[in-house]
């Protein structure tokens, strides 16, 4: 799944034109998805596009799913 989301960030990489300012993973349930994968999104996104450095990221999150490990992890 990581890998497909990368390579469909690739595939469009001339669909976004100038700076991102807001990163959303939501949708299912992106909260059970490991903090590293979500950073290594987060870092193949940052290779393909111009991303704002105080861009929002936000994180649909089910609050059974929130601990504070997650909390500190999402964080970084």
């Amino acid at each position: 799944m990581i890998k497909s989301i990368c390579r469909e960030a690739e595939l469009r990489n001339d669909y976004l034109k100038g700076q991102i300012d807001t990163i959303y993973f939501g949708g299912g349930t992106p909260s059970l998805v490991p903090a590293e994968d979500l950073q290594f999104i987060i870092d193949k996104l940052q290779s393909i596009f111009k991303i704002n450095t105080d861009a929002e990221i936000t994180l649909e999150a089910n609050p059974d799913d929130i601990n504070k490990e997650k909390l500190i992890a999402w964080k970084k």
